[in-house]
């Protein structure tokens, strides 16, 4: 008869076995699948954060363009309904409860993917000097 002896090499196998080889596998997997997530909302974020910046921007030149014609702004709302970039603005120039002051707002806006809305608002003061219709503002407020 013969008798099965192992020998000390043959006890210690090499290799892996295909449960190891699965589990790793789906490690990696997870591992992967939350990497692109965060990829995916890291790209998200940046984009949003590129269309405020481009609101303030809009918003503010807006502003500065209407101060530089201050006659112009009597009490009323005014604005386009677009550029060819899909960017809207409107101006809004009401009283105050202060005399002679009236406040400014301009709100810039674009409507995007999936009607997500990024808009910027601008509000200023204006004061009127006895000698002339307008003074520069005084101060300024920034909303989101």
């Amino acid at each position: 008869m013969k008798s099965i002896v192992t020998s000390p090499a043959s006890r210690h196998r090499r290799g892996v076995t295909l449960l190891e080889i699965l589990l790793a596998s789906v490690i990696l997997a997870v591992a992967l699948s939350a990497l692109t997530q965060r990829s995916f909302v890291a790209a998200q974020a940046a984009r949003r954060i590129e269309l405020e910046t481009e609101a303030a921007v809009r918003c503010s030149s807006r502003l500065n363009e209407l101060m530089l014609e201050p006659g112009e702004l009597a009490d009323r709302t005014f604005g386009v309904a677009g550029d060819h970039s899909g960017w809207h603005w409107e101006a809004t120039v009401e009283p105050t409860s202060f005399p002679r002051t009236r406040r400014l707002q301009v709100r810039v806006w674009q409507e995007g993917p999936l009607q997500r809305l990024t808009q910027f608002r601008i509000s200023r003061l204006l004061v009127e000097s006895p000698e002339s219709s307008v003074d520069q503002s005084v101060t300024e407020g920034w909303t989101f």
